[in-house]
């Protein structure tokens, strides 16, 4: 006969099933890892206390497949009851905003009990209230190919392995992760399917519609979507830029999702959101933006992470040489530009303004030179100062050449704002034009819709009318042009459309795919075709423009 139990109650029935503890490869990479060692979830709990976790063990399950989507989930593991989370912690676990890039959990060995320390004890500071981390995540990274609904997963590029911070990341170590060879990537480039590729929405994620239609005309920028689709930009990352190659490498991970997701979808783009918010304070939280504020700190951030160069030289002024030709002074001011900025961004945006100011006292000329990433030009208002400057058309609008015209044509400069005359030694009228020396290969024009003034702020609404095809900016170019450019015809290829007012309004795009030159509509997560987009409108925002290939 056994002995009665020491305490003097019976001993407890055995479990019918043993409980192993969670492998390391089962363990869900958050930020809070020190529950990958707690007890797998009880499935047949049926008490009230238990319900909140039967239904992320349900959320979270085994393998599934419907069709041709597959996804593998991990199994969520008990949170002890009488355990206290903060709210940024409870927010990383429980929102689905907060999710990776893709449908996927990240999956990573399970931390030690240092690390499990040291984590708890820092896990509230790595994230804010609007779901802004300090620190930022890579997409699911995993031994095996990452499945995008819809998408055949002979087709996909190997993700980056292991690492789950950008911030530890270093060129090699983004390089050997990447899983991206010249036989992979001409695989993806050559294979074809009845599919349409690139028609893939951006979710709004609050507020966020000028981020989305900014991402869409960039991404459909052909050149631009090759570049990082193909995997190039992870072999210039530059650690040495202000954001070390963190802004490039979401923007990357994001362009392959666009063009290897099934058409007609839609995804989050949470972790560009991330870094951008940490880049750049201002765009913390949910707020609206201007997408041209928008798209000036996008290009400019991708460009400063694939700067070719890696140590700038010294900054000197260029002296003033009335004597020298202009082309001498344009080609010294271009050669000083690019031997501190060279990317496959500023090869695609760049273009060189000409100045002139001259003096009405002593007629005395300067002339200096300026790189452009685009131009913001005026749209005038209505009835006022529409005859003199612009031709309008009651059906169509104004020409955007006429907006080109005004922004090149002679400006008198009067007293009150006048510039510095360096021979008369003070401050007198002048006379300044602005021409176009180089002409960029895409040309983005922004159309200055929104008028500020000390006492108002207003919207002008003005029907502007571009052309699809042929925009020729032969007129508005200097004469030393023709020994840089041998073609001044322009074709559109994205405009980003604002609609509302001043103080609230919402954000489009019109995009023409590189692969088949058929128009889109991206409304946030929504993507419908058009026959063609719309060449007169008082929404018209921004202008994408492609140089024609000279034959």
């Amino acid at each position: 006969m056994a002995k009665p139990a020491t305490s003097g109650l019976p001993s407890p029935t055995p479990p019918t099933r043993s409980l192993a503890p969670p492998s390391a490869t089962t363990a869900t990479a958050n930020n809070n890892k020190d529950l990958a060692d707690a007890p797998p979830p009880d499935v047949a709990a049926t008490t009230n206390d238990d319900m909140l976790n039967k239904m992320v063990h349900i959320r979270t399950g085994p393998r599934k497949k419907a069709g041709n989507i597959e996804t593998t989930t991990t199994t969520t593991t008990r949170l002890p009851s009488n355990r206290l989370f903060s709210r940024a912690s409870r927010q990383q676990r429980e929102s689905p905003r907060l999710q990776p890039l893709s449908n996927q959990n990240s999956i990573a060995p399970a931390p030690d009990a240092d690390e499990r320390s040291k984590k708890s004890s820092t896990d509230d500071s790595e994230n804010d209230d609007d779901g802004n981390a300090s620190t930022v995540q890579l997409p699911p990274a995993s031994s095996t190919y990452t499945s995008y609904p819809g998408c055949a997963k002979d087709a996909i590029v190997k993700p980056r392995l292991d690492e789950t911070r950008l911030d530890a990341l270093s060129i090699s170590a983004r390089l050997a992760n990447a899983g991206i060879t010249t036989s992979s990537t001409s695989i993806v480039m050559k294979e074809r399917s009845s599919a349409t590729r690139g028609l893939v929405g951006l979710q709004n994620l609050g507020n966020t519609c000028f981020m989305n239609s900014c991402l869409q005309c960039l991404s459909n920028v052909p050149l631009v979507m090759r570049y990082f689709r193909m995997g190039q930009h992870l072999q210039e990352l530059n650690e040495a830029s202000p954001t070390q190659g963190k802004l490039a490498c979401v923007f990357g991970d994001l362009t392959q999702v666009l063009w290897q997701q099934a058409e007609f979808s839609s995804t989050r783009p949470v972790e560009l959101k991330r870094v951008v918010g940490k880049l750049a304070s201002r765009f913390i939280g949910y707020e609206q933006h201007d997408a041209q504020e928008f798209l000036r700190f996008l290009v400019d951030g991708l460009h400063e992470d694939l700067n070719r160069i890696k140590k700038k030289p010294a900054y000197y002024e260029i002296p003033d040489r009335p004597s020298a030709s202009d082309k001498d002074v344009s080609d010294e001011y271009w050669q000083f530009y690019v031997q501190r900025n060279m990317s496959a961004l500023s090869e695609q945006f760049c273009g060189q303004l000409r100045s002139e100011v001259t003096c009405q006292t002593c007629q005395h000329r300067s002339v200096c030179f300026d790189v452009f990433w685009d131009l913001s030009i005026p749209v005038p208002k209505k009835g006022k100062s529409l005859a003199s400057r612009f031709k309008t058309d009651d059906d169509n609008g104004v020409p955007v050449e006429d907006c080109l015209r005004a922004y090149t044509e002679e400006e008198h400069i009067q007293e009150d704002d006048a510039f510095y005359c360096a021979k008369c030694k003070t401050h007198r009228s002048v006379v300044k034009k602005i021409n176009l020396q180089r002409c960029p290969h895409v040309l983005v024009l922004h159309l200055k819709r929104f008028s500020y003034s000390t006492f108002s702020r207003d919207k002008i609404s003005t029907p502007i009318k571009f052309p699809a095809d042929g925009l020729n900016l032969k007129e508005f170019c200097t004469k030393d042009n023709l020994h840089y450019d041998k073609c001044w015809d322009y074709d559109l290829i994205g405009v980003i459309h604002h609609m509302g007012s001043l103080n609230g309004g919402h954000y489009t795009a019109e995009c023409r795919n590189p692969e088949n030159d058929q128009w889109y509509d991206f409304n946030d997560e929504t993507v419908s075709g058009i026959k063609k987009p719309h060449v007169s409108s008082g929404t018209a925002y921004i202008l994408f423009y492609q140089r024609r290939a000279h034959v």
